[in-house]
């Protein structure tokens, strides 16, 4: 009975899981459910806008946030990829308490979409959602566009969780037609 015993116990101390930690992280566009990157966001990204600088310049700062949001559907975001498998306390803990936002100058906000996976978790913010939020709080989001106002903009991903936390950052251009 004491061998069978001490048996069960060098296997269940065998198969628990070791420590969580994250083994990769990466700026992304675009994520699949599966946790890839369909996306990669360069630290350095530009994004291409099927929209005249004639066009844009005659906007708010609102109006543009929105043509953003509604008709470019730019996401930057973040996704970090675990060393194995979430159990379900760890799936259920990270669901409580991971938190990303994305800072601006001195403007921070939470980020919107967050989806947790087998072994990874992500996150993301619409840029128009971006813009349009900062520009609010900034008092400017009536005022026409200005790009050299804005661009290139230096967004800072964090996230925080009960077992880690950390930081990112990437620089957005945008390029517009003539």
């Amino acid at each position: 009975m004491r061998t069978i015993f001490i048996f069960l116990l060098i296997i269940f101390y065998n198969c628990s899981p070791g420590d969580l930690y994250i083994n990769k992280i990466e700026n992304c566009e675009l994520f699949q459910s599966n946790g890839s990157c369909k996306e990669k966001l360069l630290s350095n990204h530009t994004y291409k806008l099927a929209i005249s600088k004639e066009k844009i310049l005659n906007m708010t700062w609102k109006d543009f946030g929105n043509h953003l949001y509604f008709q470019s559907k730019n996401t930057p975001g973040i996704l970090l990829h675990f060393n194995r498998r979430l159990n379900e306390k760890e799936k259920e803990t990270l669901s409580s308490s991971f938190h990303a936002v994305y800072r601006i100058g001195d403007y921070e906000n939470r980020m919107e979409g967050q989806e947790i996976g087998e072994d990874w978790i992500g996150a993301f913010q619409y840029l128009g959602s971006i813009i349009k939020d900062e520009r609010k709080i900034m008092g400017k989001a009536d005022e026409r566009v200005s790009l050299k106002e804005l661009f290139p903009l230096n967004i800072k991903l964090r996230y925080t969780s009960a077992y880690f936390d950390g930081e990112s950052s990437v620089n957005i251009d945008l390029e517009v037609q003539p």
